[in-house]
């Protein structure tokens, strides 16, 4: 939780959510897998939150099998979010936006809700139905099976080169000789992990504008 969009995530659970749920649930507890900061820490020790720390040598399985509901509230970030992975893997119902959600659209079952505010509603109702909440942590297991499963995707992989090596072939009279681009090198080459450097230009972009601009060693 080192990681912003994490931290604010965590930080509305704790200011937003927590205190509604609490008033029907007080036994209601929140568990915090992965590394947390410690000014977050101190601040949610009072409450209901549990810290396992370092994913290394805690027994993610027994924690998720303990569970009841899943939470992923994240409004910014990129790339699919492996907790959603682990949660359906559970069975466990889970209740996202569309970010978090984003690269498991195949697992309709997901609850999806962007307006985070409406979380204690989502979530309580969800308690006082349990019948609800094993429906929906079925359906996701049953879909991560099915479109998730590690072998079925390695198994479409080899698949897959397997066709094109198939498919291969090539005649050496098409093989052309090309001329070579005298192209700028990246700019990431300046990291002095080279030693031709042809690019010494540098710029920092802003909403299309640029912000920055490094030009040789001048700069602007």
């Amino acid at each position: 939780m080192f990681y912003w969009p994490n931290q604010n995530a965590v930080k509305f659970i704790a200011k937003k959510i927590y205190p509604e749920i609490y008033k029907k649930f007080n036994e209601i507890k929140f568990t915090l897998i992965g590394m947390v900061p410690e000014n977050i820490k101190r601040t949610l020790e009072r409450d209901n939150f549990i810290f396992t720390g370092s994913i290394t040598g805690v027994n993610l399985n027994k924690i998720l099998k303990e569970s009841t509901i899943a939470l992923c509230p994240v409004t910014e970030g990129s790339g699919m979010k492996v907790k959603i992975l682990n949660y359906c893997a559970a069975g466990l119902p889970v209740i996202t936006t569309t970010i978090g959600a984003s690269g498991y659209e195949r697992v309709k079952s997901l609850i999806i809700e962007n307006n985070l505010n409406k979380y204690p509603e989502i979530i309580i109702n969800l308690l006082n139905h349990s019948y609800k909440m094993k429906i929906l942590g079925k359906k996701n297991r049953i879909a991560i099976e099915k479109y998730y499963d590690l072998d079925k995707i390695a198994d479409k992989t080899i698949q897959i080169y397997q066709e094109i090596l198939n498919n291969f072939y090539y005649k050496t009279k098409k093989i052309q000789t090309r001329k070579v681009l005298k192209l700028p090198l990246p700019i990431w080459l300046q990291e002095k992990r080279v030693k031709k450097i042809r690019n010494k230009n540098y710029y920092i972009i802003k909403n299309g504008k640029i912000v920055f601009k490094k030009e040789g060693n001048k700069f602007a």
